[in-house]
């Protein structure tokens, strides 16, 4: 009879720093803010656990946070992109581009990290509109 694997199993699998957060490594990081991919797989290269594409404080477009997450792919260091509001749409279009991770914006309480996150409860498809 096969094993079934859980929904945790697979998380931590697809993601390692998923897993070495968990395990409660020390992760170094850095973060972007340039909007350009060669600078993103130079960071990628420089030997980080992972690198912020900060789409916040720069208002990257979703064409500059794909090119610097393309920089990244080519070094396999996880991308964690800053988004700029907790709109649904703005979930959904970095989670469709594959990110590693999101880092919502002005999170300042313990009750604001506990809401329910929009792209998470959409009711239909999502997908990227250019």
């Amino acid at each position: 009879m096969a094993q079934r694997t859980s929904v945790r199993e697979l998380q931590v699998a697809m993601f390692p720093i998923r897993r070495r957060v968990l395990n409660h490594d020390v992760l170094f990081g850095t973060v972007l803010h340039l909007g350009s991919p060669l600078t993103a797989e130079i960071a990628g290269l420089a030997g980080f656990d992972f690198v912020i594409i900060d789409a916040e404080q720069n208002i990257s477009s979703a064409d500059a946070v794909l090119g610097q997450l393309q920089g990244l792919a080519a070094t396999g260091t996880p991308p964690i992109v800053r988004i700029s509001s907790r709109e649904a749409g703005r979930f959904q279009r970095v989670l469709d581009l594959g990110v590693h991770g999101i880092m919502e914006p002005q999170i300042e309480s313990a009750h604001a990290a506990s809401l329910p996150l929009p792209a998470l409860h959409s009711s239909g498809p999502t997908s990227i509109n250019t």
